[in-house]
């Protein structure tokens, strides 16, 4: 393992580098909001199962209905964004969302 090369999504060590140029499954767009410069191979399988669950879907237009457990969950009185709601979109708002897929951690 590459000496001080961890994950920047869990923190466990990579095997080897994640290469931004070698990953075509993501959409361009994506590359451009992220955050993350090494994934490890259980993070990138774990990006790429979400871009095949939201495979065909859009993200709701303003005045749209969300769709609970696909867009959003409950946290007691608190609307929390999925993953998915989070890809859909396809940019970082960068308030430190509790499931930002593009890896912006707050403070």
């Amino acid at each position: 393992m590459p000496e001080g090369r961890t994950c920047c999504r869990c923190g466990e060590g990579v095997m080897q580098e994640f290469c931004k140029d070698l990953a075509t499954e993501f959409p361009p767009k994506y590359w451009s909001e992220t955050f993350y410069s090494v994934l490890c191979a259980n993070c990138e399988a774990h990006l790429k199962a979400l871009l095949e669950k939201v495979k065909g879907h859009r993200a709701p237009e303003a005045g749209q209905p969300l769709q609970k457990g696909f867009h959003y969950e409950m946290e007691g009185s608190n609307l929390v964004f999925t993953e998915a709601y989070h890809m859909l979109r396809g940019y970082c708002c960068r308030s430190g969302c509790k499931h930002c897929v593009y890896g912006f951690k707050a403070g």
